[in-house]
This record gives structure tokens, C-alpha cells and sequence, in this order.
């Protein structure tokens, strides 16, 4: 054992250290401040994310969700096939997205004029993306096979007007 009698911490609390306060607090400033950047970091990344995850980015996704859409239901016949409209959706910058079933034995392709982008969901699901007819009305093209079949979108097709004007 030591000869010192134990240290009164009491009288520790007299000395006045005012630099290593001051260092300890500027320590822990810059530790809660990390901390917190750091938290609103994380939590500004997860929004963004759930954001980015709720964004439709396909072409069927971005029909199906429009918010300006109409539901249309003419029919075509052609060759053996069988193609219905189902939705007509406004994608904004003057483009139009087509959802079609497509029912048929054989490969079955639609091509429309003005035609930007095209996706097949499913057996039957095809979305064709246009750019919005200045004058006049697209025409749909079905493909089966090596036969051809063309059709007006035009009014007397059963496509309503309501669709050219979203």
C-alpha cells in the first residue's frame, strides 16, 4: 500500500480547467453534429429511394398509372387475330400510351404510325407509346405472320374522339 492518504475528488472540483471543458465540449459538439448529418443523410437517401422505387418506369407501368386515361374497348380482326384496346392514357410531352390484348395463333406484332416505344407484358398484353397525331388519326398495323392488316383510329373504328383530346 502507499503512504499518500486516498485523494479527495471533492477537491477536484475547485480546479479550474477551463481549456479541457472547453476541448471536451467542442469534442462532443462535433460528434453530435456528425451524428446528426449523418441521420439526416440516411433518412433523405430512404426517401429518394421509396420515391424512385414508386416511379413507374416501364411503359405498361406508366399507362396503368396515368392519371389522365380512357378506357376504350373497340376490337380488330385480322388474320386469325384478335386485337382489342383496352386503356388510352396521356404520358404528357404530347405523347399517348396504347394498352392492346392481343389474342392470336402465331406471332402477332402491332406497329403504329408515329409509333416511340413498344412492350409486351404477358402472353397478351402489348403498350405501344405514340406521339400525339397533329392532324388526322394514327393507323394500327396487325401482323400475323407475313399478312398485313391496317386500320384507322379514327372515329367510325369505335376509338372515340374522347381519346385524341387528352
Amino acid at each position: 500500500m502507499s503512504d499518500q492518504p486516498p485523494l479527495d475528488l471533492r477537491a477536484l472540483a475547485d480546479v479550474e480547467a477551463p481549456e479541457v471543458v472547453h476541448e471536451a465540449l467542442r469534442r462532443f459538439r462535433r460528434k453530435i453534429l456528425t451524428r446528426y448529418v449523418w441521420i439526416l443523410l440516411a433518412a433523405v437517401i430512404g426517401v429518394v429511394a421509396v420515391v424512385w422505387a414508386r416511379t413507374p418506369t416501364t411503359l405498361a407501368e406508366r399507362v396503368d398509372q396515368a392519371s389522365r386515361a380512357i378506357e376504350a374497348h373497340p376490337v380488330w380482326q385480322a388474320q386469325g387475330a384478335t386485337v382489342a384496346l383496352d386503356r388510352v392514357a396521356s404520358l404528357g410531352d404530347g405523347r399517348l400510351g396504347f394498352h392492346f390484348v392481343v389474342i392470336g395463333r402465331g406471332l402477332v406484332t402491332l406497329r403504329m404510325s408515329g409509333q416511340m416505344a413498344s412492350e409486351d407484358v404477358g402472353w397478351a398484353n402489348r403498350y405501344v407509346e405514340i406521339e400525339r397525331p397533329a392532324h388526322g388519326y394514327p393507323t394500327l398495323a396487325i401482323i400475323v405472320g407475313e399478312q398485313r392488316a391496317s386500320f384507322s383510329l379514327g372515329p367510325g373504328s369505335g376509338v372515340t374522339q374522347a381519346v385524341w383530346s387528352l
